[in-house]
């Protein structure tokens, strides 16, 4: 009878009462360099993040340990809107080059097109930052590009009693992954360093910056600007 009773415990634990609502988990998101960066100058302003995620997303989502069923459980939350996060964790990697500047010939403007994870049985996590590198002084696009990263752990779910912490630390890193290859990326270097005179051409036309009411979703996405 005990038995029994531990395995149905078990059951319901792991996969998750039917009727089960998940809760929300706030964490907390921080950047940390790498062991060795290349340092540049300080010409970059990052002007815009904006969470161009699509429907589905809460402003403040990242993902869900699930059950069984694919049900969510736990849902991890940031304590700010993801783009203020984001953007917070961009200005660090910045610093952490020396690129940042308050008042500089290049602008940065980045938009959020995934950033999420998921633990089911494998943990996961993934981010894609569109980005795109400004003159300051004419909009002139002078290098655009994505950045991806992705990362998997092990472990089995243990449903309700699943702790947060591991997929946390995963998000954590493929947050700080996707920036790091954003501004190590090969062509954003060779644009900071050409002559501001002569940008990359990438588009015919200047481009416009997408507005809240482009974004479809059933909330405003920020637009967040660096603060001082």
């Amino acid at each position: 009878m005990i038995r029994a009773f531990a395995v149905v415990a078990a059951f319901v634990a792991i996969f998750g009462a039917g009727v089960a609502e998940a809760r929300d988990y706030p964490v907390s998101l921080t950047y940390a360099a790498p062991a060795s960066v290349t340092q540049g100058a300080p010409t970059i302003m990052l002007t815009s993040v904006r969470d161009n995620r699509g429907e589905g997303h809460h402003l403040y989502e990242l993902g869900s340990i699930r059950g069984g069923y694919g049900n969510p459980l736990k849902t991890l939350v940031t304590e700010q809107a993801v783009a203020v996060v984001v953007a917070q964790a961009i200005r660090d990697a910045l610093a952490a080059r020396s690129l940042g500047a308050e008042a500089g010939v290049h602008r940065l403007e980045v938009r959020i097109t995934r950033f999420d994870c998921n633990q089911l049985f494998p943990k996961e996590a993934h981010i894609e930052l569109s980005f795109r590198l400004l003159d300051a002084s004419t909009d002139a696009v002078l290098y655009e590009g994505t950045a991806r990263a992705n990362q998997a752990g092990g472990g089995a779910g243990m449903g309700i009693f699943t702790p947060i912490e591991p997929l946390r630390a995963l998000t954590n890193q493929v947050m700080n992954d996707g920036i790091d290859r954003m501004l190590d990326d090969p062509g954003l270097r060779a644009a900071l360093a050409a002559p501001i005179s002569a940008p990359i051409p990438a588009a015919d036309q200047a481009p416009v910056v997408e507005s809240a009411a482009e974004t479809p979703s059933a909330e405003p996405a920020p637009e967040v600007a660096p603060t001082p």
